[in-house]
């Protein structure tokens, strides 16, 4: 599964995943504006998603997004 940007997001649309999910971690793609790491930047635990170690913007232990249907 891989995350696109929509037309609304901050930086435009560029038609290319920025990130993909892999089981319940998601890593940067080579077409993340950052560059690719080879390493997940976030962590899917339940309903939330957490920063991992990895987040160049850092960990913080609480959860910086919610999944909501």
């Amino acid at each position: 599964m891989k995350i696109y940007r929509t037309i609304t997001h901050p930086a435009g649309w560029s038609g290319f995943p920025d990130y993909e999910i892999k089981g319940n971690q998601i890593y940067p793609t080579h077409h993340h504006p950052s560059g690719f790491s080879g390493l997940p930047w976030f962590e899917i635990k339940q309903q939330n998603i957490y920063a991992s170690i990895n987040n160049p913007d850092g960990w913080h232990g609480l959860p910086w997004y919610e999944i909501k249907a």
